[in-house]
């Protein structure tokens, strides 16, 4: 059980409810508990879709997992079947939350294309420089970007006190924090998917160079979300100030550990990426209360 949780990315699926629920908490009312029924199918749906993808990741990536002495509960060819039935069902259960909606329509679409990414992204986007890294990185904006729609369809949730200036902006640095976490989780495993014969931009670049490069990936992000957000909200300038300061700094303590020589230098730098992502989920609260 422990080794399948372990293959589902337990952590990361309860990353996302947390998410979703830092987003309601400030604005919950007891007594209208029912009109946020659509955020839970949403989280549904999300963690469904996810650990589709965790589960193809794992089943693709045996080789090189191997080579990197990672997890792997299929290695030797163990677990497969049930693999495959544990997938049905997930589909199956995506589909329930995305048809019991209001808002059916759009959650069977970005569910459906989040599945095909995410399948793209097992089978060849992730073998690519920098291509699979920013597949990551949108699929994960498209979980606040969700929930930016259900809260812009109905007046009830401007009412509670929802705005789609801070959601907008969640979705905007939680692209910029994944692209960053991943780039790195490349480096760190420059090793087995050199195995692989995969062509991240980790095995192009020194670690010096990775550092150099997810500072300025942290930049153009800033300046492209600074662009967007100008393009649909006036006065967002205060909060965005707080998550691009937090952000950029986030990511020149990440980029410090890779390029101090420790043998923890990639696992620190990922926990700093990690922190910075709860910490963006923090501003949120802080803005909204």
């Amino acid at each position: 059980m422990i080794n399948w949780l372990h293959t589902i990315r337990w952590k990361n699926l309860l990353i996302i409810w947390f998410s979703i629920l830092v987003i309601i908490l400030p604005h919950f009312n007891i007594e209208d508990w029912s009109a946020y029924f659509e955020f839970i199918l949403w989280g549904i749906a999300c963690t469904s879709v996810a650990a589709i993808g965790n589960i193809t990741n794992d089943l693709w990536d045996i080789k090189q997992d191997k080579e990197n002495k990672k997890k792997n509960i299929f290695i030797g060819g163990r677990n497969k079947k049930t693999a495959y039935y544990l997938m049905v069902f997930l589909i199956l259960v995506t589909l329930w939350a995305c048809i019991s909606s209001n808002f059916s329509y759009y959650f069977l679409l970005v569910s459906l294309v989040s599945l095909v990414l995410l399948l793209a992204y097992n089978l060849f986007l992730k073998k690519l420089p920098l291509i699979g890294n920013i597949t990551i990185a949108l699929l994960t904006s498209l979980i606040f970007i969700g929930v930016d729609f259900i809260i812009s369809s109905r007046i009830i949730y401007f009412e509670a006190g929802f705005k789609a200036i801070h959601i907008e902006l969640l979705a905007c640095f939680a692209f910029i924090t994944t692209l960053v976490r991943e780039i790195i989780k490349d480096a760190e495993d420059r090793k087995g998917d050199s195995f692989a014969r995969f062509k991240t931009i980790a095995q192009f670049l020194q670690d010096k160079w990775i550092a150099l490069l997810i500072i300025l990936l942290c930049i153009t992000g800033l300046i492209a979300s600074n662009y967007l957000m100008f393009s649909r909200h006036t006065y967002f300038m205060i909060p965005f100030l707080y998550y691009g300061v937090f952000t950029f700094a986030v990511t020149i303590a990440s980029a410090i550990c890779l390029v101090i020589n420790h043998p923890s230098k990639y696992i620190r730098a990922t926990r700093i990426v990690k922190a910075g992502m709860l910490g963006c989920l923090v501003i949120y609260l802080f803005l909204s209360l």
